[in-house]
């Protein structure tokens, strides 16, 4: 599982670039690359759509808890598809 900061190195994508794809600013990418970002679900929910999972919601620390639950819902609703 990559960080964001991982994910920017690897496909050589600036931070400013990023922001305007997630409709942040530079500086908030910045801060979200450090060590110990502080991210919402709502925001955290944006990186992991525009990077195609490539950063989940479950790679931000007070989200990795909710990984059982986030597969747990997924498998629910995969369930649910099913039996319609």
């Amino acid at each position: 599982m990559k960080n964001l900061r991982q994910y920017l190195i690897d496909r050589g994508e600036t931070q400013e670039a990023f922001a305007r794809r997630i409709n942040t600013s530079q500086a908030n990418v910045s801060k979200l690359c450090g060590d110990s970002p502080k991210i919402g679900p709502a925001m955290a929910a944006r990186i992991a759509k525009a990077t195609f999972g490539e950063v989940p919601i479950t790679a931000w620390p007070q989200f990795k808890d909710f990984e059982d639950v986030i597969h747990g819902l997924s498998e629910a609703e995969k369930i649910a598809r099913e039996a319609s």
